[in-house]
């Protein structure tokens, strides 16, 4: 989510705070697509990896595993 539109290709650089207390992921990369979140100022955004550190991507894989296993618990 960002209050700023990048257009697609436009290249970024990210950060993503995981948990609170962890230092926040950090990444460059580049806008895929973007949509206007409805009754909102801000947008989705999504985007590629271009530059991700391993050690960073380890704790990504992690991250999106354990929020995986929790939505699978989650009664439809």
């Amino acid at each position: 989510i960002s209050p700023i539109l990048f257009p697609v290709s436009s290249e970024v650089n990210v950060e993503l705070v995981l948990s609170t207390g962890e230092e926040p992921v950090t990444a460059r990369g580049r806008a895929v697509w973007f949509q206007m979140i409805p009754h909102s100022e801000q947008f989705d955004v999504g985007i590629a990896f271009l530059e991700l550190h391993v050690a960073n991507k380890r704790r990504l894989s992690a991250y999106i595993d354990h929020l995986s296993s929790h939505l699978a618990q989650v009664p439809a």
